[in-house]
């Protein structure tokens, strides 16, 4: 899948692609060697980690990265930041940062720059265990294609 034909966000609410619920088969790691960068306001926020654990299951290397840019940041700042982080991984997941700030990192770099509105599926029950299936579900969607 291209960066261009991703969502600009994943909320709870969104359907899944067709075969996005399969079991994952444990021999069968589908984002295995890929390294993938989650940026976040704060990296102890539950729903970082839940997506961190959801695609190192998923065979990913997948590294929590506090976020210090604002929507405010000067275009040279967020186009040197934007190039730094697409040599260290394959795609960014943005938890909890400005949309303007995710939509600003995605048109200033050639990787997949998604944001999760993970926080709405911890917020909303059932509990964490179906946010957990749903979130992997979602990154095998939108992800298993790198």
């Amino acid at each position: 899948m291209r960066p261009e034909n991703l969502p600009a966000v994943v909320r709870p609410e969104d359907p899944l692609p067709d075969g996005a619920a399969e079991p994952l088969v444990p021999e069968r790691l589908p984002l295995r060697s890929r390294n993938i960068g989650l940026l976040c306001d704060d990296p102890r926020r539950p729903e970082a980690h839940l997506l961190q654990q959801t695609a190192a299951g998923l065979g990913a290397r997948a590294a929590l990265v506090r976020c210090n840019l604002e929507v405010t940041s000067g275009a040279t700042e967020l186009a040197d930041t934007a190039r730094v982080l697409a040599r260290l991984y394959d795609a960014v997941l943005c938890v909890n940062l400005a949309p303007a700030l995710v939509a600003a990192l995605r048109e200033a770099s050639d990787m997949p720059v998604i944001a999760f509105d993970v926080g709405a599926w911890l917020a909303q029950p059932p509990a964490a265990s179906d946010a957990s299936a749903r979130a992997r579900a979602l990154l095998l969607a939108h992800l298993a294609a790198l």
